[in-house]
């Protein structure tokens, strides 16, 4: 049996715990290869393993998962170098995991990560046994560590997400102290040609460093007055039938007698050789082809503004070969952001392999360029694979989506918790920034407000947004029933307390929502103000973001950072708890049976991180929690019977009681100062009321004109006359 009986005296004989090391493993290959030795064997009992992961508490962003444990080193199965039987495979970022089986059905990993460190030691009881303190992360870890050069949505698309990549690609994102650019695959090297420079001084202008495609990229090239730059393509011994040109392109809005002119080319011996020519020229294009010995032939033009607008455009050549009626012929396409706009063909002639591409721009007014790849190598009809989204940043992208493109660009095994594939649950994302691996991450956790974590599989993982809204229990402690381990109490401070936020869209816009009057307002227990940074759309309401900040932050009553099960006594919930992660429900009941003052006999958390320590004799697990009660979010009833808690239920501008209600009294009055009357349709009950700040069920409401009468359990309190009356906890609009 793998592993070795754990906890026996309370899961009885089926109770087993296994660690696990693969040595030898390529952790950038298939985890499904890879063959787990079990250790179990020499783990030391004390000090007990510790395991933790998920987040410290919900305004903080989740840290690296790690596991300690400590293991017998007496045949130096954990040294370093050739002694070790284990040697060469005892080095950093070997996977180890660590599975539990409560009750024989079978084991779930309650860590998977990489041995960050085989630390040699003594025991703690004799000080002679030889042993190593191994302590395990998960993949954060290695993803934060040092400094990853940032690249841009294009350049990642070109060198990480294209199955085959282009013959040759020039990002032209070099610092303004370039005078060349090399190829970023491929082989050559960009340069502006001096002899085509005018003479009035401008051969010392800059031009690399100096261009902004858009906000999200890389400054990058600029050409005006009579600049060209010539970017050599390598031949290949392979014959096509057809190529094509991507790049990206910015051109000012321009008064036509400027005479703003810019061309690209792609052309095989020069001028006087073969190619293909856009010119772009008082918001109009041309189609050009060049026909050896007789020069360039206008095929096509076509008005088009879209390219003078000033934004960051895809503009693509096709180039191919076809025989209508066995007359070769080349035809030469022109597509804008995936959208044909002209195109022509030139008879009696057979496609050819250019040699260089060409960018050229005159007068004052400059022109943007970056990002050129040329393909002959794969069959890709126009916009296959759609580099047109994926090359200006991939707007509109869906956060979920991003997250697992991301992952999947850079060969991290992903789990994703929740995704509907409705587009309705998740939210979507503006141009892909030029920041690393992580932060790009980041900015999805925050448009979609899921969680992003590690520790729990051989990568990351992602619980989304959908799956914390209106959530339903996945674990139930009864307080009542001594299930909830001490120390235990509630928290009344202001560490959480947000009532004024702004929220600013990354490219531009902010908006900032203020909680004034409300029982947590601005006006009642001062400012806490936020700030928050969303890469969303310009489609996605920033004003929603603000509300949302303040809606978490202004969350009534006592906070709960902690809650604690002591495994070794209540060894019935096992299964449930091994079922958690962060983004999980978990509801005490029976509370009040314990703790009378607090006022409710049911608290719902969330679940942020997982503390677990364990030893033969004892497992206690600790979670990191925050209320629940915010991400109650609105549903619409069915048309009868629907007796769902997070239903909206409206309420008046104003209710308060026209008597003093006693304690047990199941009637009272209620009048309507403000607004419309309450509800008394009979399928609308029950619902919680707060009075007087009191919460007690309403089973029925009578009465067309204020005041009615509420029919109710009995209160557990006496209250006031003109107690306010509310909706209690009412659900609100989801993100």
């Amino acid at each position: 049996m793998a592993g070795k009986a754990f906890l026996t005296h309370a899961l009885g004989a089926s109770g087993r715990v296994v660690v696990e090391i693969a040595w030898g493993a390529d952790i950038h290959g298939d985890d499904a290869l890879w063959t787990w030795t079990d250790v179990t064997g020499d783990l030391r009992d004390e000090p007990a393993m510790s395991i933790e992961y998920g987040r410290a508490d919900e305004a903080s962003t989740t840290q690296p998962a790690s596991c300690t444990m400590t293991l017998d080193n007496r045949a130096a199965n954990y040294s370093l170098g050739g002694a070790s039987p284990n040697w060469p495979n005892v080095k950093k970022n070997v996977p180890l995991r660590v599975r539990i089986d409560p009750n024989g059905v079978g084991f779930q990993t309650v860590f998977q990560g990489n041995v960050t460190g085989f630390t040699p030691a003594w025991d703690s009881i004799t000080g002679r046994i030889p042993v190593v303190d191994v302590l395990a992360n998960g993949s954060l870890r290695r993803l934060l560590q040092g400094f990853e050069v940032e690249r841009s949505a294009p350049r990642r698309f070109y060198t990480q997400r294209v199955n085959i990549p282009p013959i040759v690609y020039y990002a032209l994102d070099e610092g303004p102290l370039a005078s060349s650019a090399k190829a970023t695959v491929g082989t050559g090297e960009a340069f502006i040609d001096p002899v085509f420079l005018s003479t009035s001084g401008d051969a010392t202008l800059k031009y690399f460093g100096q261009g902004k495609l858009a906000p999200w990229l890389p400054e990058g090239l600029s050409l005006n007055k009579f600049a060209i730059l010539k970017a050599p393509v390598p031949a290949t011994p392979k014959t096509t039938e057809w190529w094509f040109l991507d790049l990206l392109v910015s051109f000012a809005e321009g008064d036509p007698v400027d005479g703003l002119f810019s061309s690209v080319s792609s052309l095989e011996g020069g001028e006087s050789g073969w190619g293909a020519r856009m010119d772009a020229f008082h918001k109009e294009v041309t189609v050009i082809g060049y026909v050896p010995g007789a020069g360039p032939v206008d095929l096509a033009t076509a008005s088009t503004s879209v390219l003078f607008d000033g934004d960051v455009h895809h503009v693509r050549f096709w180039v191919h070969q076809t025989a209508p009626g066995g007359t070769p012929t080349v035809n030469i396409d022109m597509w804008v952001d995936d959208t044909f706009v002209t195109g022509g063909y030139i008879a009696s002639q057979t496609i050819r392999h250019p040699d260089g591409i060409i960018l050229f721009a005159t007068e004052n007014a400059a022109r943007y360029f970056g990002h050129l790849g040329f393909w002959n190598n794969i069959s890709w009809a126009p916009f296959g694979g759609d580099p047109a989204y994926y090359t200006l940043g991939a707007v509109g992208e869906t956060a979920i989506d991003r997250i697992e493109r991301l992952c999947l660009e850079n060969a991290i095994p992903l789990t994703v918790i929740g995704d509907t594939g409705n587009t309705d649950d998740t939210s979507l994302m503006g141009p892909q920034s030029k920041d690393g691996l992580v932060p790009l991450l980041r900015q999805c956790e925050t448009v979609e407000q899921g969680v992003l974590f590690d520790g729990l599989t051989n990568g990351l993982t992602y619980v989304c947004r959908a799956t914390r809204e209106n959530a339903v229990a996945s674990l139930t402690i009864d307080v009542g029933g001594k299930e909830l381990f001490p120390p235990f109490g509630p928290t009344h401070d202001d560490a959480r307390v947000v009532n004024k936020a702004t929220a600013s869209r990354a490219y531009g816009g902010e908006y900032t929502h203020e909680d004034v009057t409300g029982p947590q307002g601005t006006a009642v227990i001062g400012t806490y103000d936020t700030s928050i940074t969303v890469h969303g759309t310009e489609l996605g309401r920033i004003e929603d973001y603000a509300g949302w900040l303040v809606n978490l932050g202004t969350v009534e009553g006592y906070r709960f950072p902690t809650v604690t099960v002591n495994l070794s006594a209540t060894p019935h919930l096992a299964a449930q708890v091994l079922a958690l992660r962060p983004g999980s429900r978990i509801d005490l009941i029976n509370v009040d049976q314990v703790f009378t003052t607090l006022g409710t006999s049911t608290i719902s958390l969330f679940v942020e991180g997982v503390q677990m320590s364990l030893n033969p004799h004892q497992w206690l697990v600790t979670f990191q929690c925050s209320p629940f009660d915010p991400w109650r979010v609105i549903v619409l009833a069915a048309t009868t019977g629907d007796t769902d808690p997070n239903l909206c239920h409206l309420q008046t501008d104003g209710a308060r009681t026209t008597t003093t209600v006693a304690v047990n009294a199941t009637s009272f009055a209620v009048e309507t100062t403000a607004g419309p009357v309450w509800t008394t349709a009979a399928d609308d009950f029950p619902f919680h009321i707060l009075v007087g700040g009191v919460k007690v069920r309403v089973t029925g409401i009578t009465g067309a004109a204020s005041p009615q009468t509420f029919t109710t359990d009995p209160m557990p309190i006496a209250v006031p006359i003109h107690s306010q009356v509310e909706v209690w906890q009412p659900p609100v609009l989801r993100l």
